[in-house]
């Protein structure tokens, strides 16, 4: 029985011999998805004309630079590199360059949000990196599925999450108040007066509208 035996428990430690050899040293130079990361994709180069200005984004429109006519003061090779994302970050990280260049006119950044879970009283808001800490870019709006700002300057920008606004509750416990940023209201979280029967809170008109009248009530 041992000498039947003997020749085929040989070749299957051949064989897982070989298999093991082929997992662990297939890729010797650490090169592939198991080594030793993965690297930055190469930048994204883009010829705008001052004139014309140009839309720079990566190829799966993650993120858009859209910036205007006559927004350079020259034709600019614009890069774009796209880096994983980094503590605070919620998103790769987007580093437009030349780096310090100035836009003379604002130029409209779009970063999606796609698959990004956002807790409760938190908001996704642009950020940029100034050294080693990331800010908050004034101005951002929230889109469906992405963020958006207004940027003047080439940098490195990403999505952050920051605390949301909230209407504080001593407002919300009185009989029919409405937190503004619910109906609309931009930057807006206050109280607004408890409106009689048959008018509700108008964000926008700023009254109590009445809509059968379709006017503020007196």
């Amino acid at each position: 029985m041992n000498r039947l035996f003997a020749r085929p428990a040989a070749l299957v430690f051949v064989f897982v011999s070989i298999l093991g050899l082929a997992a662990c040293g297939g890729d010797p130079a650490g090169t592939g998805s198991g080594g030793g990361g993965a690297a930055a994709a190469a930048p994204i180069t883009l010829d705008v004309l001052a004139a014309k200005g140009g839309i720079v984004a990566d190829p799966d429109k993650t993120v858009s630079l859209a910036i205007p006519a006559n927004a350079l003061a020259a034709d600019t090779k614009i890069t774009l590199t796209v880096t994983p994302k980094e503590d605070p970050t919620v998103t790769s990280v987007y580093t437009f360059g030349p780096a310090g260049v100035m836009l003379t006119t604002p130029a409209t950044l779009l970063i999606s949000t796609d698959g990004i879970s956002i807790p409760a009283k938190m908001k996704a808001v642009m950020a940029t990196k100034s050294g080693s800490t990331w800010a908050e870019v004034p101005g951002t709006q929230e889109t469906s599925g992405a963020v958006q700002v207004s940027v003047t300057t080439l940098a490195a920008y990403s999505v952050i999450l920051v605390a949301a606004p909230q209407c504080a509750e001593s407002c919300l416990s009185q009989p029919g108040a409405v937190c503004c940023m619910a109906c609309g209201c931009q930057a807006m979280v206050s109280c607004p007066p408890v409106c009689g029967s048959g008018t509700m809170w108008d964000c926008e008109m700023g009254c109590c509208f009445d809509s059968t009248a379709l006017k503020c009530a007196p």
